[in-house]
C-alpha cells in the first residue's frame, strides 16, 4: 500500500474476533491481530481509520437479543468498544463507530 502512495487506510474491527461470544472474555489474539496491523500501517506512514461495527455482530447476541433494538445489545457493544479502545486507543486517532446497521 505504501508503494502505491496510500496515506490512509480504513478497516473494520470484527466484534466476534475480539469477544467471540459478544460479551465476557476478550480474545487477546484478536487484539494482537489489530495491534500488529496498526503498527505495520504506522511503520509505513499510513494513517489507520478503524470502524468498530460493520455488519458483524456475534451470533450469540443476535440469537439472544434478536436485533439492535435491545438496550442490552447496546450495553454489550459499549463493553466491546472499551475492550478495543483500551489497548488500541494510543495507536488509532480516527474512529468510526458504526458504518451501517
Amino acid at each position: 500500500m505504501a508503494q502505491l502512495g496510500v496515506k490512509h487506510y480504513r478497516f473494520s474491527i470484527a466484534w466476534p474476533r475480539i469477544i467471540p461470544d459478544g460479551r465476557g472474555t476478550v480474545n487477546e489474539a484478536g487484539i494482537d491481530f489489530y495491534r500488529r496491523l496498526v503498527d505495520c500501517l504506522h511503520q509505513h506512514n499510513i494513517t489507520p481509520h478503524a470502524t468498530l461495527f460493520h455488519w458483524d455482530s456475534p451470533q450469540t447476541l443476535e440469537d439472544l437479543y434478536r436485533s439492535w433494538r435491545s438496550r442490552e445489545m447496546a450495553k454489550d457493544f459499549a463493553d466491546y468498544v472499551t475492550a478495543v479502545v483500551s489497548p488500541l486507543g494510543d495507536r488509532i486517532t480516527n474512529w468510526i463507530t458504526i458504518n451501517e446497521i
